[in-house]
């Protein structure tokens, strides 16, 4: 029998972080980044390239700077342009971000 990910608390631990709602956290944990401190090992980028692959058509460029508030603890729109622009940057090098305009 496979356990969900929502039946541990996994989601909940991720989903006490600032800017992590309950589905983003289950994409989170799908891709591998069950926890926060996983999250703060591979960090922003690596996680929504992990979670763009898996859900292309649902995860967007918004979730890159949702990802980084949290591990910097801060509000998404607390980010500065400039840290957002060099997360947009690195996806785009990284090419994981393919369905994002």
């Amino acid at each position: 029998m496979t356990t969900s990910p929502y039946d541990d608390d996994r989601l909940t631990r991720l989903t006490a972080l600032r800017n992590v709602a309950a589905k983003s956290a289950g994409w989170m944990i799908e891709v591998g980044v069950d926890t926060p401190e996983r999250l703060a090992e591979l960090g922003a980028v690596e996680t929504y390239c992990r979670m763009k692959a898996a859900h292309p058509r649902e995860v967007s460029l918004c979730a890159v700077w949702a990802l980084q508030g949290a591990i910097d603890d801060v509000p998404t729109s607390r980010l500065s342009a400039k840290t957002k622009q060099a997360l947009k940057d690195t996806v785009a090098e990284r090419r994981c971000e393919a369905h994002d305009a």
